[in-house]
């Protein structure tokens, strides 16, 4: 567990409950479930926001753990001791103080920087505002606490040793941050920043070349320029090294280029490294004593720095002098004569009696399992469906990474996923591991059911992007997507001034010609002002509705989430014809291809190739990439006549030409061993004609329909050679002359080929 003290101003509330900040677009309830563990955050806000104060009101504090999975009794337990802690020194009417976990339901993020997956982890937030409610007056239980680090520190390796916790003290190679973000690194992942391509060169000279001793390493580093060493002979020692023409040195203060790491021998190391890789389940392990100096500053805290904090900070130099120069018994007796005075003066003047805190609401249980009605079908589902097909799915929804994750059985034959000391059945896993609540989690079990029982071929895990084109969508993409944006924001303000001014032309004009019609009497020309009127108000509604829902549609087109943004990058350059850009979106999408039941082609070993050339000259009307990877091809009548879904070539139209072009696709996309879907006898009949009379070799995984296919092919051969036969047997006319036989069409089978196993990419 690592703790993280800031401060704030304002925003404390909206950013836990609805989670939006820079850089990341997903709401706190598709982020996390928060779990109250103390106090009351409306009431928490109120006193932020009623604070007459400039600059910091609050401290926001951050407790955040490398294990996956936190008990919601440990957590509050946590909590609890936490509060103990900070706020040893005030009774429990001078504070406001609130606290909520966060338990993640995406368990993984792609950070908008990096490209790089980020693992997400249960963490707590505290709020104390900075205002004691006893004496009205400012609320610091920490002072400057950079000052406080020490003191920190212990009650942080106190409690990592009490629950058995991971330190960041322990765990050099991940980096903690405010919500347990660890970025698993290694050789060209490790190192971020301007110079991490020098950085992985040294690291893979020490790999590669067996350095075990620090001054080998100085002599590698010393390769590259410049070398100096930085405090040398003492714990905090590093290297910098300062390549020729370089304006100046670069510090070699990673890990990985430490003595400890450095004199590691080189199996150790590449375990170590290697370990950062590994997709492991973190779990708590077994409680451990608290080291006798991390006690004796707890100790101190709670006897002493805690009420220092609170009392001596008035400015008074002559009085801290004193306090100084006292022996630790005077001090302490110095501190109790504050407090009493302190409390005196504050109670007596209120008249206040301690108020408890009020109690947290309470915290929801395991969500329900549905209605009577549905409990057999989902008793069903928990019994047959395949838990690594649920892993599969929800990496693609909810960023798990299957790694992480053992399958096993259950006595009954059921699969469990063993999270930790956890085994999880697939209904727990999602309302328990995931923590998503029974109405969310049921639509996902129906429908990686449903594909188990249709006999869909497993879809692969979520992948991480890939690095050249995500680095591409970051250069290229985000900033034309800005100017896309700010044009067309542009052009729809001056659309709407335009149509506002316009209606008020006609409303003058109306109002003119009525004004200045002889004809009508005084009464007349009243009431038909005041109809203009109406309808102008009818007219100015009636825009400001359409108007409206331009600006709602603009907004929607616009607001993106990250990877929703990186798809429609990706489809854009599919678009164009990249076949590396068409296989990175068909990995990256979300919603995979449902069973359809209109005619399609398959590979007949279900595999999925990602990608296959994109046919332009095929489609009269050209082709469209949706988000999702598919690709429609049109006929000149902009109809759809069928769609590359990645796994299937589906179709729209049934004509023959149709059929054949799409048979050329699939052929391209699978090979020739192909499964035909849906439709009837009439479809799979015309297949197989259409593929013998063109010459196209084909392999039917069907058997009736394969024989028909050769009868076909056979009968069109004796044809052909019947007819050339013919025509040699005929008189030469106009000189001598020779009917070629029609040659194979290329792609056509000889008489013994064996089958392709290769698969266009």
């Amino acid at each position: 567990m690592l703790i993280r003290v800031r401060g704030g101003e304002a925003g404390i509330r909206e950013y836990l409950e609805e989670g939006q900040k820079s850089g990341r677009d997903y709401s706190r309830a598709e982020l996390d479930e928060r779990v109250i563990l103390a106090g009351d955050l409306k009431l928490t806000d109120a006193i932020i926001n009623s604070m007459e104060k400039q600059g910091e009101r609050y401290l926001h504090i951050t407790l955040a753990f490398k294990e996956d999975e936190i008990s919601r009794e440990q957590l509050q337990a946590i909590t609890d001791e936490f509060q103990q802690f900070a706020m040893t020194a005030y009774a429990a009417d001078e504070y406001n103080f609130y606290a909520e976990a966060h338990l993640p339901r995406l368990k993984s993020m792609t950070n908008q920087e990096t490209g790089r997956d980020e693992v997400r982890k249960p963490h707590i937030h505290i709020v104390i505002p900075e205002y004691n409610l006893l004496s009205q007056r400012n609320l610091n239980p920490f002072g400057k606490v950079d000052q406080q680090t020490k003191f920190l520190e212990a009650f942080q390796e106190h409690i990592n040793a009490k629950y058995g916790l991971a330190s960041p003290k322990d765990n050099h190679r991940h980096d903690f941050t405010d919500e347990s973000t660890i970025i698993a690194r290694y050789k060209g992942d490790y190192f971020e920043g301007a110079n991490h391509e020098l950085k992985e060169r040294i690291l893979s000279d020490v790999l590669d070349q067996d350095v075990t001793d620090f001054d080998q390493f100085r002599a590698v580093v010393a390769r590259y320029g410049e070398t100096k060493t930085r405090n040398a002979g003492k714990a905090a020692e590093y290297l910098n090294v300062k390549p020729e023409g370089a304006a100046k040195g670069i510090n070699l203060k990673d890990h990985v280029f430490s003595r400890e790491f450095i004199e590691l021998p080189a199996d150790e190391k590449r375990r170590r490294l290697a370990g950062e890789l590994r997709q492991g389940y973190e779990d708590a392990q077994a409680p451990r004593p608290t080291p006798a100096d991390i006690a004796d500053r707890l100790k101190e805290w709670h006897e002493v720095r805690a009420a220092e904090l609170k009392y001596l900070n008035s400015g008074s130099r002559k009085a801290y002098a004193t306090y100084r120069a006292a022996e630790p018994e005077q001090r302490r007796a110095m501190l109790a004569e504050r407090a009493a005075s302190f409390y005196a003066k504050h109670r007596a003047a209120h008249e206040i009696e301690p108020q408890p805190e009020p109690p947290a609401p309470t915290r929801r249980t395991t969500a329900t399992r549905g209605q009577d009605a549905g409990r057999a079908e989902f008793d069903t589902i928990k019994r047959e469906l395949d838990a690594a097909r649920l892993l599969a799915t929800v990496s693609r929804t909810h960023g798990v990474m299957p790694g992480k994750y053992e399958v096993t059985k259950a006595k009954d034959g059921s699969d469990r996923i063993r999270c930790g000391r956890r085994n999880l059945n697939v209904t727990d896993f999602l309302t328990q591991e995931l923590h998503l609540p029974w109405r969310e989690a049921a639509p996902i079990l129906r429908g990686t059911y449903a594909e188990q029982q249709g006999r869909e071929v497993q879809q692969p895990a979520r992948s991480a992007p890939r690095r050249d084109l995500w680095a591409d969508y970051r250069r290229e993409w985000q900033p034309q997507q800005r100017e896309r944006r700010e044009q067309d924001w542009q052009t729809q303000k001056q659309r709407e001034q335009e149509r506002r001014a316009e209606q008020r032309r006609q409303y003058q004009a109306e109002r003119r010609a009525i004004q200045n019609d002889s004809t009508m009497k005084a009464t007349e020309r009243k009431a038909a002002l005041s109809l203009a009127r109406m309808e102008k108000v009818k007219r100015d509604l009636a825009l400001r509705e359409q108007i409206e829902a331009e600006r709602t549609e603009l907004k929607a087109r616009y607001r993106m989430k990250p990877a929703d943004q990186y798809r429609a990058y990706l489809a854009e350059r599919a678009g164009r014809g990249d076949a590396d850009a068409l296989a990175e979106l068909r990995r990256q999408r979300v919603r995979q291809p449902q069973a359809a039941t209109r005619e399609r082609i398959e590979d007949k070993d279900g595999r999925h190739p990602e990608a296959a050339p994109i046919m332009k000259p095929a489609a009269p009307a050209g082709y469209k990439v949706d988000q999702d990877g598919n690709v429609t091809y049109y006929d000149q009548q902009r109809r759809a006549m069928f769609t590359d879904t990645g796994p299937a070539v589906e179709f729209s139209q049934t004509e023959r030409d149709t059929l054949e072009t799409g048979l050329r696709l699939a052929l391209a996309k699978f090979g020739p061993s192909i499964r035909l879907r849906g439709g009837d006898e009439a479809y799979r009949h015309a297949m197989a004609d259409i593929a013998a009379d063109k010459g196209l070799y084909v392999e039917f995984s069907d058997k009736g329909l394969q024989e028909r296919y050769e009868q076909r092919r056979e009968a069109i051969k004796a044809g052909r050679a019947y007819m050339a036969q013919t025509e040699r047997a005929k008189p030469a006319q106009g000189g001598p002359g020779r009917t070629a036989e029609p040659e194979q069409e290329r792609g056509q089978e000889p008489q013994h080929r064996p089958r392709d196993t290769g698969r266009s990419r």
